[in-house]
């Protein structure tokens, strides 16, 4: 490797707070305080190998950190994600492809063709890709060789108290009643059900170890016949406000309107709990929610570099 102007080294436990600090002076539309950034820097859930690195200069005082992650999350691919990467605003066309020859040193030993940008699916993250706002940082990211992958997006909606179910709406949850569909709250009795739509449902990473003990304390809903679970979703309320997500329906009932009215049920709940507006956050399909009355919040891209191996 040719001589650098910042050296790399592993990052230690008193570095942490200086990466707090760093993370906050670039991502200003994301700042985390320091228990958010110690969960991501020390989760591995699906993960089989990480490295935390941190560039320091000629001082030894730290100008950028990098979380890289290689694991197995879907069937047998190994990918390489960077889940994390920030540096001073004033020093991340310098960093990040220091940062990026060194990891492309290192990733061919895992048999992997491309690094994604952020958009590792397990456990704790900072963000799911870099807001469009941070133009200089994609910017950065794309003159190492990233290209956009993805649009990701966060949407909202403000008015609940007002929401009143659309015509379309209507028609959907009328059809799957006619179905012998019913949406109702999640209870512990149905475990032994939900244990076989978690397998079926492709998104099974999605539950952790704890996945019992939470469907019963987080406010859950699920869509089922006399013999399955066809699909479920989740909101957490928060005084006026509520997260609505994840939600999921088996691959063999999508596009039958499951999934418009887990959401229909949800907004309804909230509504008469007196929860005025609902975010959701790393949306997938945006049109789902679109055409239920929810707006875009906030606009990511996710990025993806082809290694040549």
């Amino acid at each position: 490797m040719k001589q650098l102007e910042y050296n790399l080294r592993p990052m230690q436990n008193h570095d942490v707070t200086s990466i707090v600090s760093l993370w906050n002076s670039l991502y200003t539309y994301d700042r985390r305080e320091l228990p958010q950034i110690i969960s991501v820097l020390r989760d591995t859930e699906g993960v089989s190998q990480s490295q935390t690195l941190l560039a320091v200069d000629s001082k030894a005082r730290i100008v950028g950190f990098v979380l890289l992650a290689i694991g197995q999350p879907e069937n047998t691919k190994i990918v390489a994600y960077l889940r994390a990467i920030a540096a001073a605003p004033e020093k991340i066309q310098v960093v990040f492809p220091v940062f990026m020859e060194y990891l492309e040193g290192i990733v061919p030993q895992y048999c992997v063709d491309s690094i994604e940008c952020c958009r590792f699916n397990r456990g704790a993250y900072l963000f799911p890709g870099i807001d469009v706002r941070y133009q200089s940082v994609i910017a950065a990211l794309k003159t190492t060789g990233f290209v956009e992958a993805e649009q990701l997006f966060d949407v909202e909606h403000l008015h609940l108290l007002q929401f009143i179910p659309n015509e379309f709406q209507q028609e959907t949850l009328k059809t799957l009643q006619n179905a012998g569909i019913v949406i109702t709250p999640y209870k512990a009795d149905a475990e032994l059900l939900m244990e076989t739509f978690i397998q079926r449902s492709g998104v099974d990473y999605w539950f952790s170890r704890g996945w019992r003990e939470e469907l019963v304390r987080i406010r859950t809903l699920i869509a089922h016949n006399d013999i399955s679970i066809l699909g479920y979703a989740q909101y957490r309320p928060s005084g006026n406000h509520a997260d609505f997500g994840p939600v999921a329906v088996l691959p063999d009932w999508r596009q039958q309107g499951i999934g418009t009215s887990l959401l229909l049920y949800a907004m309804q709940d909230m509504k008469m709990n007196n929860v005025r507006q609902a975010g959701a956050h790393w949306v997938w399909p945006l049109e789902y929610y679109l055409r239920n009355s929810w707006e875009v919040a906030r606009e990511y891209v996710a990025l993806r570099k082809q290694l040549s191996l």
